[in-house]
């Protein structure tokens, strides 16, 4: 647990840490099996602090996908590796880097526009019966 932002002393509220590449990140495309998660957070390394580097998994085969998602702690510096950075890690070529929106951030707006969607799919079924 992590103490809320502005809470102070003893009265300190707790919130939740924040998720796992939760923050400012870049979708880096058609990454090859020779960059590892090492390489590719040591890299980015060198415009700010990496928090999170993550490589989905195919959901049947379990591999590795060919792209990832590189996790900063600040804005800033997920802005200036995409405006400095070459499309290659350590050597390896890259196709695309892209600034993507936050992943809790994404979450949160895809659940609200569902539960939308289902609460006036009910509510068009409660008027209909």
């Amino acid at each position: 647990m992590q103490l809320a932002a502005g809470a102070a002393g003893g009265d300190a509220a707790l919130a939740p840490p924040p998720s796992k590449g939760s923050g400012p990140r870049l979708f880096c495309g058609h990454v090859p099996k020779e960059a590892t998660e090492e390489l590719v957070k040591a890299h980015f390394s060198r415009w700010g602090a990496v928090t999170d580097v993550y490589f989905p998994r195919h959901k049947k085969t379990l591999k590795r996908r060919p792209f990832c998602f590189v996790t900063f702690a600040a804005r800033g510096a997920a802005e200036r590796a995409l405006a400095e950075s070459p499309l290659s890690v350590c050597g390896v070529p890259i196709k695309n880097l892209t600034m993507v929106e936050d992943r809790d951030k994404y979450y949160k707006e895809k659940h609200a526009a569902a539960r939308a969607a289902l609460l006036a799919a009910l509510a068009s079924m409660g008027a209909a019966g």
